[in-house]
């Protein structure tokens, strides 16, 4: 089984007015798994609980963490993502499940909503679109989300909280959120095996460059 990271939370990292979202990543490429917990935790209100890179892991994660969102991918190396939705939701019926695939959302968003996912995010999209999909998906299922906060008030965030959470400036976020994007729309199978190395190597280089920075700013 794969690594379940899970971040301490400090309350003071949110407004008493809101509550943080806690996620569950599921997909098999641990890079990409990577890029989008830093690309939600740019948002204060998100904290990504757990990771997983199967079905089977997915279900255990769910039960123990009990997040309140799933970003799912469909393509899992155990089971296909659509046959996963509805055990989950017997596992958790009040989960926010946002779909997160490589497919074309025209051809599988409804299938995917069909069987019980709240949305349909294609890989691609940007991450200030994604943490805008979470964030809906969630307060569509009655969840309170708070106000964002804005980068101002960081400095006011305890350290460890500041830490956990590694906000970027808006410009430097933004530059890596198009490199990435640029990135996950290459077809990882029409690659040959030398290209895909490559492919890896490029998005642990981003989400490295991005974990230095954040170290380095705060």
């Amino acid at each position: 089984m794969q690594e379940t990271r899970r971040r301490s939370t400090d309350a003071s990292a949110v407004e008493d007015d809101g509550h943080r979202i806690g996620v569950v990543l599921c997909d098999d490429m641990p890079d990409l798994r990577e890029l989008t917990r830093y690309g939600l935790e740019q948002d204060l209100r998100l904290q990504v609980l757990g990771e997983a890179g199967s079905a089977a892991e997915c279900f255990e994660v769910v039960r123990r963490l009990k997040p309140n969102a799933l970003l799912l991918d469909l393509t899992l190396p155990d089971m296909d993502g659509l046959e996963a939705i509805p055990r989950l939701r017997e596992i958790a019926p009040a989960l926010s499940i946002v779909v997160f695939s490589g497919m074309d959302a025209r051809r599988m968003e409804g299938r995917a909503l069909a069987r019980g996912a709240d949305a349909y995010v294609e890989k691609g999209t940007s991450l200030t679109d994604i943490r805008k999909a979470v964030l809906a998906a969630a307060k569509n299922r009655g969840l309170r989300v708070g106000p964002s906060i804005p980068l101002e008030l960081h400095a006011h965030v305890a350290p460890a909280a500041r830490r956990a959470t590694r906000v970027l400036p808006d410009e430097v976020a933004e530059t890596l959120d198009e490199v990435e994007q640029f990135l996950n729309m290459l077809n990882h199978d029409d690659l040959d095996g030398h290209a895909r190395d490559h492919l890896g190597g490029a998005r642990d280089a981003v989400a490295t460059l991005r974990r230095l920075l954040s170290e380095r700013l705060h």
